[in-house]
């Protein structure tokens, strides 16, 4: 039967929030990878230093956090978790108990 004219096949669309079949099936496939040679990955991370470290860590955090949008912000976040104030090397060094070697 064909569409009228004006009609569409999905008047609705998508439903907001599901993931494109392709996209997901990427996504799991470069985290598969990753998984899989995690060791010289992380090598190759920390071998890194300066602002080539922080690009590294950034670039590698869209693919686990998504590409964040830009907000505005204003006043401060008032909290007492002691977390929130944490420095990278403090998170690296409880994580890893031992400081980022520098070269």
């Amino acid at each position: 039967m064909p569409f009228k004219k004006g009609d569409r096949g999905n008047p609705h669309g998508r439903p907001k929030g599901s993931e494109n079949k392709d996209k997901k099936e990427l996504r799991e496939l470069i985290t598969l990878f990753i998984e899989r040679n995690y060791d010289k990955f992380e090598k190759k991370i920390l071998e890194t230093e300066g602002q080539q470290f922080v690009n590294n860590i950034l670039n590698l955090l869209e693919y686990s956090l998504g590409k964040l949008q830009r907000t505005e912000h204003s006043g401060q976040i008032k909290s007492d978790d002691p977390l929130n104030d944490m420095t990278f090397e403090q998170a690296y060094l409880l994580k890893y108990g031992h400081r980022p070697k520098d070269k």
